[in-house]
């Protein structure tokens, strides 16, 4: 049985004070190089992008090769001819190249979408058939296609040529959102998502899938945004729409959302459990022990004090009989308007056992003291 070919998304960014890519003579041999990758049988180059600080590949690899094999045969030369034409010795991209499998011929599809749009989102056109730095313009027959070959990727959209360009006119015509955008951005790397991660400092991370969606969905859009995402989700969760955020509730109520915040950050590779604690105005192991003794039964603060009692208790019994699983993606977004629609983690019933139990390993009795938010 023959293994499919798999098709990949392979991007470079150079180092920021960019343009280093700009210049016809420089994009042309960089264009010849792409295309000299992709001879048969080394893979078919569906779609490629050219811009003053990035080079985008859609490529359809056969199973014997891989990214990297593709990435060092383009990467590494191209970052000598930069080299030679600005003479200097220096750092051309940030980092390595970066990878996403596409697993579908739809992602394929939708993927074109997003790189015939990049172009407009820096700046450089107003439109995504006016940029020339791109096959898109010889795929849709509008310039000649002077070595590419627009077979493979028209076979994603139609049957006969008319039919491909038409359908490929039709999924181009979509623009995304600016919440669609950003995502799409910090899923491929292109975006760190900024943090705070320190007393006094900002630090960027990467960030992937769902947390990807939290970043992008939130104000301010950072890892500080998503997380007060999350905060509003978990006080919904606990029958609080009318609280402003958690600190606002009961230390035992209170103690346990932060506790759910902490445990999804974590579980979504979003921030670590001690930039939670930093979000909340918390050390870590204060933000433990309070998690800690608010499940505790008969702990200072469990039962509820003056004021609403009956409330809190109601809260805080909401609060230890849910646990979270990742049942879906944690936010949807409408792709016209590019706002977050709803947030869709499923709830699960737990009778027994610690709050947040799908995310958090069960503690040996030698060390029933200790704590974990993540």
């Amino acid at each position: 049985m023959t293994t499919p070919s798999r098709t990949w998304h392979i991007v470079w960014t150079t180092v920021e004070g960019g343009g280093v890519l700009a210049g016809p003579p420089l994009q042309q041999r960089i264009r010849r190089r792409l295309l000299d990758a992709h001879r048969p049988p080394d893979g078919e180059l569906l779609h490629y992008l050219l811009t003053p600080t990035e080079i985008h590949l859609l490529s359809r690899l056969p199973p014997q090769r891989s990214p990297g094999d593709l990435a060092r045969a383009i990467g590494n030369i191209v970052a000598r001819w930069v080299r030679q034409a600005r003479g200097d010795p220096g750092i051309v991209f940030v980092g390595p190249y970066r990878a996403h499998a596409i697993e579908t011929d739809e992602a394929a599809r939708d993927e074109f979408r997003m790189l015939a749009w990049r172009p407009v989102a820096l700046g450089l056109c107003r439109a995504p058939t006016h940029h020339a730095g791109s096959s898109l313009r010889a795929t849709l027959g509008l310039s000649r296609a002077l070595g590419f070959d627009t077979l493979p990727p028209l076979r994603l959209f139609g049957d006969s040529v008319r039919e491909a360009r038409t359908a490929l006119r039709r999924r181009i015509a979509d623009r995304p959102g600016a919440v669609e955008l950003r995502r799409w951005e910090l899923m491929r790397g292109m975006l760190r998502a900024p943090g705070q991660a320190g007393t006094f400092s900002l630090a960027t991370r990467p960030v992937r899938g769902m947390a990807a969606a939290l970043v992008a969905g939130s104000q301010p859009q950072g890892i500080d945004g998503a997380l007060r995402l999350l905060e509003r989700w978990v006080l919904l969760k606990l029958g609080c729409p009318e609280v402003e955020c958690l600190a606002a509730l009961s230390p035992p109520v209170g103690a346990k959302g932060r506790a759910l915040v902490a445990s999804l950050a974590v579980q979504l590779d979003l921030c670590s459990a001690a930039s939670v604690a930093r979000h909340f105005g918390r050390a870590k192991r204060t933000h433990d022990g309070l998690s800690t003794r608010s499940r505790r039964p008969g702990a200072p603060g469990h039962a509820a004090g003056a004021g609403g009692a009956g409330s809190d208790r109601a809260r805080e019994r909401a609060a230890n009989s849910w646990a979270m699983t990742s049942g879906g993606p944690l936010v949807r977004g409408d792709r016209r308007s590019g706002q977050p629609v709803a947030l869709v983690v499923s709830w699960r019933s737990a009778a027994r056992g610690p709050m947040c139990a799908a995310t958090w390993p069960a503690r040996s009795p030698a060390r029933r003291g200790s704590s974990r938010t993540g």
